[in-house]
């Protein structure tokens, strides 16, 4: 009875701690005013946008915030959680295929007057939000997104056997290892 007891909480305990990646990314910066000056104690409205290709590319997504400034002019947000969508959808942003830079303009006035603060490429840390999808290519170079999924049902996980084919359970579809 103790052995079942304790499989049963280690299973139990695996189960409520699986959790999907968070969608998001944190933000924090210090709000300045034209003449270089921190902006303190002070609400703002910022906004964020993730630009395609180049720091001039398309804007494929964009989202607007309040906040207030602290003593020294910081602000945090989270990138993806936002108190208002301007265009597209964080989660649908496809991280792997693309360089992407991050766009920041500013109202110190807590408006919508934007002026921009400047556009910085992102680099590695928000490509693991890539981590939620899978591209192979099979033998005829044809590229096959494979979707991770990440719901938490610890017992429909595919157990794929390294250098083995793993058939789509969804089409019958089976794919060669990837070499």
């Amino acid at each position: 009875m103790k052995k079942f007891t304790f499989i049963f909480t280690i299973i139990i305990l695996g189960l409520v701690t699986m959790a999907q990646t968070p969608q998001g990314i944190n933000y924090q910066a210090v709000a300045r005013n034209v003449d270089g000056g921190p902006i303190i104690n002070q609400d703002i409205s910022v906004k964020i946008s993730i630009l395609a290709q180049s720091a001039s590319g398309d804007v494929v997504y964009s989202e607007a915030h309040s906040v207030t400034t602290n003593n020294m002019g910081l602000f945090r947000l989270e990138i993806g959680n936002p108190g208002l969508v301007l265009t597209g959808t964080f989660e649908d942003i496809p991280w792997g295929v693309a360089d992407y830079f991050i766009k920041l303009e500013l109202d110190e006035n807590s408006g919508t007057n934007y002026q921009l603060m400047g556009v910085s490429q992102l680099l590695s840390v928000p490509y693991s939000l890539n981590s939620g999808s899978l591209t192979l290519t099979d033998e005829n170079g044809n590229a096959h997104n494979v979707s991770v999924d990440t719901s938490g049902n610890l017992f429909a996980t595919i157990i794929w056997k390294c250098g083995l084919p793993i058939t789509d359970n969804r089409d019958g579809q089976t794919y060669k290892p990837y070499k």
